[in-house]
């Protein structure tokens, strides 16, 4: 994963090695332990990239995307899986989830990446003033849209973090088998 992320941040033009960055994802899986669920961890990461790059929006941007990206694999392998187990389910609202999780962040890329999407939320975000909030959304949307002219780093993304849940599934599945367990890998 800190492969991952060290690609997101050199999009950025900030060159930080992946050692550096897995030791930030190990601060924050420590600090997952007592931290109200994985967020805890991730601003752990977060601070710790703002530490070493001095860059606020990219740490955010970065941690973020990765979280997002992430998302987006996660809920394409759950549709593939159910897709392939589709028998075994009685009760189809598991896919209708899942592709309705996948529609909404497919919207929220819609509205980052293409013009008149981001002017019109643009324009919305203009009149949040509590905290900034507006200005600071503003801030991470343009930080990804840094990216809609690299959309390969995107993609190269994308696949690693494919390959990041299918080798977990893997290592799951082959735990199993040590453990002697009758349990399939579907």
């Amino acid at each position: 994963y800190s492969f991952r992320w060290q690609f997101l941040v050199k999009g950025y033009n900030h060159n930080i090695s992946a050692l550096k960055l897995f030791s930030f994802y190990l601060m924050g899986l420590f600090f997952n332990n007592f931290l109200p669920t994985s967020i805890g961890g991730d601003i752990i990461r977060i601070q710790k990239l703002i530490q070493h790059s001095g860059e606020r929006t990219i740490g955010f941007a970065s941690v973020l995307t990765e979280r997002l990206i992430g998302s987006i694999s996660a809920l394409l392998l759950a549709l593939i899986s159910i897709i392939i187990m589709y028998k075994q389910f009685e009760d189809t609202n598991l896919l209708f989830i899942d592709i309705g999780l996948i529609f909404i962040l497919i919207i929220f890329f819609s509205f980052v990446f293409y013009n008149r999407f981001f002017n019109s939320l643009n324009g919305l975000l203009k009149h949040i003033k509590i905290f900034r909030l507006g200005e600071r959304i503003k801030k991470f949307l343009e930080a990804l849209r840094f990216f809609r002219n690299n959309k390969w780093i995107f993609i190269y993304v994308f696949l690693a973090s494919i390959l990041g849940q299918v080798l977990i599934i893997m290592m799951t599945y082959l735990i199993v088998q040590a453990l002697k367990l009758n349990i399939s890998l579907t």
